[in-house]
Formats: structure tokens, C-alpha cells, sequence
């Protein structure tokens, strides 16, 4: 860090010296006090911040102009967890017609266990063709010296996203951000965030806003209805508003949003209610603990056949509609407006998506 403190009369100007330092690399809009906290971050990382140092200053973009492709159709009906060191597993997930493989560092992985994990996964990320499926490795909390060294393994190993436990402030996704611009990480590495307290809950609106990388929040529905004192027996009533407000915002900042796991493995009654009341109330698919969930899972966050002629037919006509130049569209006795348009594009747009994955498991 160039600035010396001692060469300042007035605390005051050295502090707006950094600011305007750091300002050039992270933008206007961001808190002042926030951002002189991030060089702390940065020194943790072994990211040496100095004036000279255009290279890492060409490096550590500004977070909010950093753009990501939309991924609003991605499937992403069934999630399925892997502990991050059981190889055997990951292999086998190759075969297996989930649309998204979560490698998991963090819960399913014993403390003594941290690094070998690490390692596996990296080897899985380089060696293992897992096709169309979208790869998420879920890492340690953030203020972790785990979360660190996942950090600086994935950067120059990516995934398709990063899921991050536990958030509940939009600082541990800037940071997270700012940390992965760092280290160099391709800029279309998405963090995905698990939200798994009341406090994040609260604080949902800032989290989903907190970074263009953010692609994907998941509901950690165990872990809120154990802090909301909620009996198991009422969990799905009980959830209800924080998962509404949750998903409220994920669609208000145009990203996805995936319900929590069901525990009981040979409940598939309960299973299937579980996924139709997280499809009922807006999520795009669930996260999953076992393969044998996975079917159900696929089949109850697919659009149904109707829905999908219908969405066919409004895209169609819609388009006829302005090449003649009319004002009025009616199919199959509704009245279609631009909403529903864009309703039925992204429905087709998510069934061919499907399509070409089911077809890449069933090629395997």
C-alpha cells in the first residue's frame, strides 16, 4: 500500500486518499467505510494493492460493470448434492439426469477432511465431463481460512458457479466478487448464494442486488426452520413468507431461485408434495440429497406439454401479429399482451433447454 499514513497531517486526508484510490477500482456507489475494509480482504489474499501496480489494478474491476449473460433458462429443476471428497459419487454423477451437480465442501465434508476435498475436487473439475449439467461447488463460509483457499483453488479452476453458505449481508458477495476479480477468475464464474437464516431473509433485497455475478439464490430451509423455531410438522406452512419474500426478490433482480432439500429418502409422497408446493409457489426447481429424488424432481419442474404447445402458439402468432401490423392478439380465447409474450418465449426457450439435456443423459 503506497499511502503512508505518517505522511498526512490530518487522519482525514489519508482516509480520502484511499478512498479515491480504491473508488477507481470498485466505483462511486459503494460505501466508503466498506470499501477501505476490502483492502483488509485483499492482503488475506496475498493481492498486494500498491499505486505502481497497474496490473493488479487492471484486474480488480468494478463490480457493479462487470456484466453476466443471462441465465433466467437454464434448467435448474433438480440440484443435486456431492460431498466434495467422494470421488466414487462424483463419477457416478455423470450418468445421472440431474441438471445441476453441487460438489459440496462444506456439510458433507468432516473438518480433518478440508483439504483432500479440496484437492478432489479440483481433479473432478479437470477430469470429468459432466456435459450439458451445470457444476456448482458449494465452499466453506466466507470468513474461513477454508473459504480462501477454495476460493483461490476455483478461481483458476473454475466451475460454472461458486454456491456460498450461509449469506446474509450483500458484503459477503461483494467481497466474494472483488476477492474472485483478484485472483483472476473468469468473469463468467457465477456465485450462486444459500440463504439460510432469518438474517439473510431480512436482508434478502440488498443480497440479490450485491453483484451482477449472483445467477442463482437457494433456500436452506433446514437450517431456517430450525432458527424460526418451527415445528417439522409445519415447516412448508411456516416457511412460507420468507420463502415468498426470498423469491420475490430473486425475480425482481432477474435470477433464479431453487427450494431446499426433503430429508426423508423413501417418502415419495412426500417428496412430490414437497416439489409441487415449491413449484406452486414460484421456485425454479429443488435441491436434492439423493439420485433416487431426482426423477421426481425433473418431472415437477418441467413445464407440462400443454403449456408448452400454448407458449409455442402465443410466440407464433405474436410474431405474425406484428408483421401484418394489427393491434389486437387472441389464442385459445385469451387475450395476449406483451407480458405473456415474454412469459411464453422463456418457456420455449427453457423447453428445448430441457430437451437437449435430457437427450445428453439419455446419450450417457
Amino acid at each position: 500500500w503506497t499511502y503512508c499514513k505518517s505522511g498526512y497531517s490530518d487522519d482525514s486526508i489519508f482516509f480520502t486518499q484511499q478512498v479515491n484510490c480504491l473508488r477507481g477500482l470498485f466505483g462511486e456507489t459503494h460505501d466508503s467505510f466498506r470499501i477501505i475494509t476490502l483492502h483488509q480482504s485483499f492482503i488475506s489474499h496475498n493481492v498486494k494493492i500498491t499505486h505502481e501496480s497497474l496490473t493488479v489494478l487492471r484486474s480488480l474491476q468494478d463490480v457493479n460493470t462487470r456484466s453476466m449473460p443471462s441465465m433466467i433458462s437454464r434448467p435448474r429443476r433438480s440440484a443435486l448434492f456431492m460431498p466434495g471428497d467422494n470421488p466414487r459419487a462424483q463419477q457416478k454423477a455423470t450418468g445421472l439426469p440431474a441438471d445441476v451437480i453441487i460438489l459440496d465442501l462444506e456439510d458433507a465434508v468432516s473438518p480433518a477432511n478440508k483439504e483432500a476435498a479440496r484437492q478432489q475436487v479440483q481433479s473432478t473439475l479437470e477430469q470429468t465431463d459432466y456435459g450439458q449439467r451445470e457444476v456448482v461447488v458449494r465452499v466453506n463460509r466466507l470468513e474461513t481460512q477454508n473459504c480462501k483457499e477454495d476460493l483461490k483453488a476455483l478461481a483458476s479452476n473454475p466451475p460454472d458457479a461458486i454456491l456460498l453458505p450461509k449469506v446474509e449481508s450483500a458484503d459477503e458477495l461483494f467481497t466474494a466478487t472483488v476477492t474472485l476479480n483478484a485472483l483472476g477468475a473468469p468473469s463468467d464464474l457465477a456465485l450462486w448464494a444459500m440463504i439460510e437464516t432469518p438474517l439473510g431473509i431480512q436482508r434478502i433485497e440488498e443480497i440479490v442486488a450485491a453483484t451482477p455475478r449472483l445467477a442463482c439464490v437457494v433456500a436452506g430451509t433446514a437450517d431456517l426452520a430450525s432458527a424460526l423455531r418451527i415445528p417439522h410438522s409445519s415447516a412448508q406452512l411456516g416457511l412460507q413468507y420468507a420463502l415468498s419474500r426470498l423469491l420475490l426478490a430473486a425475480r425482481a433482480s432477474h435470477i433464479d431461485a431453487i427450494d431446499g432439500v426433503f430429508f426423508k429418502l423413501h417418502d415419495s409422497d412426500g417428496l412430490r408434495h414437497s416439489c409441487e408446493t415449491g413449484r406452486q409457489l414460484g421456485f425454479d426447481g429443488k435441491t436434492l440429497i439423493h439420485p433416487n429424488q431426482i426423477e421426481t424432481a425433473n418431472t415437477v419442474f418441467s413445464p407440462d406439454p400443454e403449456s408448452i404447445s400454448h407458449a409455442r402458439k402465443v410466440v407464433e402468432a405474436w410474431s405474425e401479429l406484428h408483421a401484418q401490423k394489427q393491434g389486437v392478439l387472441v389464442v385459445n380465447d385469451q387475450l395476449i399482451e406483451a407480458l405473456h409474450v415474454r412469459d411464453a418465449e422463456r418457456l420455449v426457450e427453457l423447453s428445448a433447454a430441457i430437451d437437449a439435456m435430457d437427450q445428453d443423459s439419455q446419450a450417457r
